[in-house]
């Protein structure tokens, strides 16, 4: 029990940075906002985004895991693959959910909904499917 709960605060800590990074290349590089470094420091920017969704995928993502781990047990494959897929799934459908609810949106043809909904959820079930050693080669 406290080795699975290790597993999804040890997945958090690294997501966290991981999306702010994300998040950061895709503002200054893709987005091309200069300016995004003109007023304040870049540590500040990294920071503040840090402060804020470290919350989030401790808070949300935590309990997330655990219904999807316990939904998962009904799945009779035993294949990886597939279950790889169905976690994959309902990761992305209740982060979705979730900020669908928080945020009463329902549309996603804006980059930013994608970029605050499902690339926390891929983030995250990557890094614990990396943790735990999912993976069968």
């Amino acid at each position: 029990m406290i080795k699975r709960f290790l597993e999804r605060f040890f997945s958090a800590v690294i997501s966290a940075p991981l999306y702010v990074m994300l998040m950061f290349i895709w503002q200054f590089l893709i987005m091309n906002e200069q300016e995004l470094l003109s007023d304040t420091t870049l540590f500040k920017v990294l920071w503040s985004t840090y402060v804020f969704i470290f919350p989030a995928f401790f808070v949300l993502g935590i309990p997330m895991s655990y219904l999807v781990d316990f939904l998962t047990r009904f799945v009779p494959s035993s294949n990886w693959i597939i279950t790889y897929c169905c976690k994959l799934v309902l990761y992305v459908l209740f982060t979705s959910l979730v900020f669908f609810v928080m945020f009463r949106v329902f549309i996603l043809s804006d980059v930013e909904l994608v970029n605050t909904s499902l690339v926390p959820a891929l983030i995250g079930f990557h890094v614990l499917f990396m943790v735990r050693k999912e993976y069968r080669m």
